[in-house]
C-alpha cells in the first residue's frame, strides 16, 4: 500500500487499511522499504508496526541498514520517554554551621593529619567534604524539565501564582483565600489553553505543500511536551564518520596540529624558522627573582582571601570551605601541597606556586611577575 510505502496496492493491503482506520491504529512505519527480495532485488515495506494513538508521539521508528544475512531490514523503535536529568543538590552557605564546621576541621585535620599517605591531597578532600556534609545543609535535588514550545512568561507568572495562592490556603484556610485560589486556578487554566491554541495556529498557518511529515511531527511533540530525539553528533573527516568521544578529541587535535605544523608556512618563514632554532638561547638567572622565593604559609592565607565564590568543582568543595579553616588545618593543607609535590619548603619552586593560585582561584592569578 501507498501508506507505508509499497509502490502497488493490493487486496490485503487494503483490508489492513480498514482495520488501522476502523480501530483507530496509528502506523509507525515512515515509507521506508524493509524488505529486498533476494531473486529480483525489488524493494517493498512488509513489515508494519502498529501502535495505539496515545503511544504514537512516545516513540521513534527507523529502518536499520544492515541485514545481518537476512533478506528483512532490521526495525529500530525507540522511546522519547526518557527521565529527565537530575541536578544535585546546592550547598545552602547562609544556613552552615561554621563552629561546628571549624571544630571539626582542627579535630579532623589539624596536628593528628598523617603526612604518609599515598594520595594526600584525594584524602584531604574527603574528610573535608564530610565535615561539610554534616554542617552545611544542601537543597534538594530538582529534576530539569524541559518545557514545551509554547510555554512563555505569561504561562509561567500564572502558574506561580497559582502556586502562591494554593500554599495560602493551606496556611489560612478562610473564604476569601478559597475564592481567590478558584479565580486564579481558572485563569491560569485559560491562559495555558490560551497560549498553547494561539502557538498551534502560529505552526499551522505556515504549512504549506512543501512541509515535510517529519516537521510537522517533531512540532506536534513538542507542542505536547515530548522530547525529540536528539541527533548523534559526529565527525565527518575524507567520507570517514568519527563518533567515538577520543577519537574525535584525537581527530580535532590531529587537525589543528596539521594546521599549525611549519610545513604550511612560506619557504621565506621556514627558512627564519631554522635559523632562530640554531641560534644559542644566552640565559643568565641569579636565581633571587620573586617567583624564586619560598613558599610561605602566609602566601597560602593570601591566595585563599583572595579566592573568588566560583562555582564548585566535581569534588563539592567550596571556596568557603578553605576560608573557614582553623589555623592548624590551614597548616596540614600547606603541608598537604608541598608533600604532593614531592619537594621540601626551602626548594618550592613557582612552578607549584602557580598551581596553587589556579587551584584556589582559577579565574584570576595574581602573581609578582
Amino acid at each position: 500500500m501507498y501508506v507505508w510505502g509499497c509502490s502497488k496496492t493490493n487486496a490485503r493491503g487494503k483490508l489492513i487499511e480498514d482495520i488501522l482506520l476502523k480501530h483507530n491504529l496509528s502506523l509507525l512505519n515512515d515509507g521506508s522499504y524493509t524488505y529486498l527480495h533476494p531473486a529480483t532485488g525489488s524493494s517493498s515495506a512488509t513489515d508494519l508496526s502498529i501502535a495505539i494513538p496515545s503511544l504514537y508521539l512516545d516513540f521513534s521508528w527507523q529502518v536499520i541498514s544492515d541485514q545481518h544475512g537476512s533478506d528483512h531490514f532490521p526495525i529500530g523503535i525507540h522511546s522519547y520517554t526518557t527521565a529527565p536529568p537530575v541536578t544535585n543538590g546546592t550547598r545552602t552557605l547562609a544556613k552552615a554551621n561554621w563552629t561546628t564546621f571549624s571544630a571539626k576541621a582542627s579535630s579532623d585535620l589539624g596536628r593528628n593529619y598523617p603526612n604518609d599517605l599515598e594520595d594526600s591531597i584525594e584524602h584531604f578532600t574527603d574528610i573535608l567534604t564530610n565535615i561539610a556534609n554534616s554542617t552545611i545543609p544542601k537543597s534538594k535535588p530538582r529534576s530539569k524539565k524541559r518545557d514545551p514550545v509554547w510555554f512563555n512568561d505569561e504561562c509561567m507568572n500564572s502558574i506561580c501564582s497559582r502556586r502562591k495562592a494554593t500554599r495560602k490556603v493551606k496556611t489560612s484556610t478562610t473564604p476569601a483565600n478559597t475564592e481567590n485560589l478558584r479565580i486564579i486556578r481558572t485563569k491560569a487554566r485559560r491562559t495555558v489553553k490560551s497560549t498553547k491554541r494561539k502557538s498551534w495556529q502560529s505552526f499551522v498557518s505556515k504549512i504549506n505543500s512543501r512541509t515535510s511529515i517529519k516537521k510537522v511531527w517533531t512540532m506536534v511533540r513538542k507542542i505536547t511536551g515530548k522530547p525529540s530525539a536528539s541527533p548523534i553528533r559526529h565527525l565527518k573527516i575524507n567520507n570517514v564518520e568519527v563518533s567515538d568521544f577520543p577519537d574525535s578529541a584525537n581527530t580535532i587535535a590531529q587537525t589543528f596540529s596539521n594546521n599549525s605544523s611549519s610545513e604550511n608556512c612560506s619557504s621565506k618563514l621556514q627558512s627564519f624558522h631554522r635559523q632562530a632554532e640554531n641560534q644559542q638561547l644566552k640565559f643568565k638567572c641569579s636565581n633571587n627573582e620573586n617567583y624564586n622565593n619560598l613558599f610561605s604559609l602566609d602566601e597560602l592565607t593570601d591566595a585563599i582571601s583572595k579566592s573568588n565564590d566560583t562555582a564548585i568543582g566535581p569534588d563539592d568543595v567550596h571556596h568557603q570551605m578553605f576560608k573557614h579553616l582553623p589555623n592548624d588545618a590551614l597548616l596540614t593543607l600547606y603541608s598537604t601541597f608541598l608533600i604532593t609535590s614531592g619537594l621540601r619548603e626551602n626548594s618550592l619552586q613557582a612552578g607549584v606556586l602557580i598551581q596553587l593560585y589556579q587551584f584556589l582561584n582559577p579565574v584570576k592569578i595574581h602573581l609578582p611577575f
